[in-house]
């Protein structure tokens, strides 16, 4: 299992490499190389646009503005957790609590489907009512109702940290891939999810992916919510994470998320110190790209279109377009902002988006 360590700014030392050969040889960069990357960029605006031009350029060559439709559907806002920045968290009394039921769950799927969407992300509070039978299920399902209309989807699951037998029933469902956003890799960890909460157990969490590629999946998201800690750091130690499966699997990740904290019922994001301005969060974008260049980001609604048409020059990435991050949104479009979701996104009209996004060069693929 992965043997943690947390790498502290203090603790790095600037690497003797140029600039020049270190965006020459991305593929064998210490973690020590990466830290001297970042401190360049962070004092040069100059340096920055270089690595946000060398990655476009690559992008361009291998992905010709070509992006993929993603779309998230929420099964469940019940939740035993109590992570201070969601508004699912338990201790939150004013949030509405609901599950989406077999029927509900089958009739959003169609319309989902309807709309053109084949790449759909299965989100899951902590809710004991899911288990990974019941989570398998619903894999099940999905992928015989696109069978059936001539479709064959993609699933990837955003649930809580599993063991290996869960992954394994998971595997055997036909689960595509396997979302987990690390939130922080900080001391900060504990803040965030108070103790006696299954997400509390940050050695747990942090093997997720070892026991989900060991079950058989190969394919894994995982993301920092850009808010919580130090950002430097936890780019880093995500970073790491990344370069150690690589070593131990030689699986490179298959997204990377990239979430801004933003307000949740009863949050004050401006109690943060650690927000990442518009000009760092586009850079450490293309900073995952150089890295990691197979990798898809997840290009969220959080964001404002024009934040978002920064971060894809090139394509290769996942674009959501429709999201309600509650259960049974899209069977009722009140409950795309209705105080009641997760947290606050902005609202994108499909049809006015993809129109902007092909005015821009981008080919959207469902």
């Amino acid at each position: 299992m992965y043997s943690y360590s947390f790498f502290s700014i203090s603790n790095l030392r600037y690497s003797d490499k140029t600039f020049e050969s270190l965006l020459d040889n991305t593929k064998d960069m210490s973690i020590n190389d990466i830290y001297t990357l970042i401190s360049v960029c962070l004092n040069s605006k100059e340096k920055k646009e270089e690595i946000i031009n060398v990655v476009s350029a690559q992008r361009q060559i291998k992905n010709n503005n070509t992006l993929h439709a993603i779309i998230p559907q929420y099964h469940t806002s019940k939740c035993i957790d109590d992570c201070s920045y969601c508004s699912f968290r338990k201790s939150n009394t004013h949030v509405l609590r609901t599950e989406l039921n077999d029927e509900d769950f089958e009739k959003e799927l169609r319309l989902i489907l309807e709309w053109g969407y084949t790449a759909i992300e299965f989100v899951y509070a902590t809710d004991t009512n899911f288990s990974a039978k019941r989570i398998a299920e619903r894999i099940t399902r999905a992928k015989s109702i696109g069978k059936s209309i001539g479709k064959e989807l993609e699933i990837g699951i955003n649930a809580p940290s599993l063991s290996l037998d869960d992954y394994k029933i998971l595997n055997d469902a036909g689960v595509d891939f396997v979302l987990l956003w690390m939130e922080t890799y900080s001391k900060d960890y504990k803040k965030w999810h108070p103790n006696n909460t299954p997400k509390s157990d940050f050695n747990y969490r942090i093997d997720t992916f070892d026991r989900s590629i060991q079950a058989g999946i190969k394919k894994y998201a995982f993301a920092i919510l850009f808010g919580l800690s130090n950002w430097v750091e936890d780019v880093i130690n995500l970073i790491a994470h990344g370069l150690y499966i690589r070593k131990t699997y030689g699986i490179e990740p298959y997204i990377i998320g990239n979430p801004r904290l933003k307000y949740a019922m009863g949050l004050s994001v401006e109690n943060s110190k650690f927000i990442i301005d518009d000009e760092n969060y586009i850079f450490v974008n293309y900073l995952f790209k150089l890295i990691f260049s197979e990798t898809k980001l997840f290009i969220n609604t959080r964001e404002r279109i024009d934040i978002n048409l920064e971060l894809i020059k090139g394509g290769g990435d996942f674009f959501t377009i429709d999201c309600g991050t509650f259960p049974g949104a899209y069977l009722n479009a009140e409950l795309i902002k209705n105080g009641q979701e997760q947290f606050h996104t902005a609202y994108y009209n499909r049809e006015k988006t993809i129109a902007l996004l092909q005015e821009n060069g981008y080919k959207i693929i469902f």
